[in-house]
């Protein structure tokens, strides 16, 4: 039967999202018509409201609701429940630089521990997205969930996928390397004592674990990690992993620490590092250069003279000294990764083009087999088309991975902070991608950032 005049007195509004149905009043009605629940239900049902219809709701409008109780919310539809991202289980301890992050004393031997495995030992299990539950909305159509989306990683050097079981084995006795989307188990090769001229440079597949020093003017290259315990000085260590110093880095502004993960380390003395990831310095940071994509650790000592950037944050106790040594600190993008984004994007735009005219090539080649056929020397040059074209894609393939992997560095990073536990000295020099501020006058226990475009000293206590 419905309610006469129902559009006089009310007036009912789907959300945009059709979640909701409101009920409005628009003029008082408690005088002028009397209608049953179901009567207004028709109502409802006449303008699409078909689900989620809140009874009790209806029944207090049915019976004489106060206008201050309007606009109610009359219907309302089932949210759909989103699909969880996959997730890794790893089966052996991974998680090196979490250590550093937790309360009380370090032990900083401990934290740089590599783990080991043997042959056929299982590293992780791969766990895969769910698709979620569709909801409905308060028309009665379906609401799709989100696919929760699978985990990125790959299988890399010594390292076994099996497909069956969603888990990764190693192939050899070695070290694990965990990158951010790839695990690796590097053989490793192992100096006793210091690098000397017996040793000479060391350019290895794997990781090296040097259990003395690295003296001046030595170069030590590794696809893995490279693990000293002694103290490195000013010598060249590149690591396709992290690079783990138990003593010290003295370098007197000469040589470079550079690895693709972390570098962690006691303490840093004129120094030239750079970090795919962290930094993380147990003791101080003394008139070096470094450079991480994401954080800089050195909570128990100072951070003095230099310059240091970081992409997230840059910790320590405190910056700068009581002489005014001048310090520098930098967030956000560093040149390198713009420059390197750069020649990638050039790169990209190559191999696309390539694989344009390479597509063109083979479709003309196809198109005339299919008609006459080919000679002898179309039917090479389609073959040879049809590896360039793979090999193209790949190599495209790749480029756009890495590009991925830079682009959390393409934008200022809003949440990008200074945390400092002890003072803020004077003369330091701070700069949030185009904005830059120089501190004048010390503070004591206060974090810094970016709001609103200005650099924002706020106190921790």
């Amino acid at each position: 039967m419905g309610i006469e005049q129902f559009e006089e007195f009310f007036s009912v509004k789907i959300s945009s999202d059709k979640m909701k149905a409101m009920l409005y009043l628009n003029k008082e009605y408690h005088l002028d018509i009397s209608f049953t629940e179901d009567d207004l239900i028709e109502e409802l049902v006449e303008r699409s409201v078909t689900y989620g219809i809140q009874q009790d709701r209806v029944k207090l409008v049915s019976t004489g609701m106060k206008s201050e109780g309007f606009p109610v919310v009359i219907a309302e539809g089932t949210s759909p429940q989103h699909g969880q991202d996959g997730t890794i289980n790893y089966e052996i301890n991974v998680n090196v630089q979490k250590q550093v992050q937790t309360a009380g004393p370090v032990n900083f031997r401990e934290v740089m521990e590599i783990p080991s495995v043997h042959k056929g030992d299982k590293l992780l299990t791969v766990i895969d997205p769910t698709v979620g539950k569709p909801g409905k909305n308060v028309i009665n159509s379906t609401v799709y969930p989100k696919k929760g989306k699978p985990v990125k990683i790959k299988a890399g050097k010594n390292v076994e996928w099996n497909q069956q079981e969603q888990a990764m084995y190693s192939t050899i006795d070695g070290q694990v390397s965990v990158g951010e989307k790839v695990i690796h188990v590097y053989p490793y090769y192992e100096v006793s004592g210091d690098i000397d001229m017996r040793t000479g440079n060391l350019d290895f597949v794997g990781t090296i674990v040097i259990r003395g020093n690295v003296p001046n003017g030595y170069k030590l290259k590794a696809d893995g990690d490279i693990k000293v315990y002694g103290l490195v000085e000013s010598a060249v260590l590149l690591a396709g992993g992290s690079i783990y110093v138990s003593e010290g880095i003295a370098a007197s502004s000469r040589g470079e620490v550079k690895a693709s993960l972390d570098v962690q380390v006691g303490y840093v003395n004129q120094g030239n590092i750079e970090a795919g990831r962290d930094i993380i310095v147990e003791n101080s940071i003394l008139h070096s250069h470094c450079i991480a994509r994401e954080h800089i650790y050195c909570e128990k000592g100072s951070i003095i003279g230099g310059s240091l950037s970081a992409g997230t944050l840059i910790q320590g106790k405190d910056i700068g000294n009581r002489m005014s040594t001048t310090t520098e600190l930098f967030f956000g993008v560093n040149k390198k990764i713009v420059e390197k984004e750069q020649i990638l994007q050039t790169k990209q735009v190559e191999l696309k083009d390539s694989i344009k005219k390479l597509t063109l090539i083979g479709e003309k080649l196809n198109k005339k087999k299919e008609v006459s056929g080919l000679s002898s020397k179309e039917r090479i040059t389609l073959l040879r088309q049809r590896n360039s074209l793979e090999v193209t894609e790949q190599q495209l393939n790749d480029v756009e991975e890495q590009l991925e992997s830079l682009g959390v560095n393409n934008e200022e990073n809003p949440n990008a902070q200074l945390m400092v536990n002890g003072t803020l000295h004077s003369n330091t020099y701070l700069s949030f991608g185009k904005y830059k501020r120089h501190i004048i006058h010390p503070s004591k226990r206060v974090k810094v950032e970016l709001r609103d475009g200005e650099i924002s000293i706020l106190s921790r206590d």
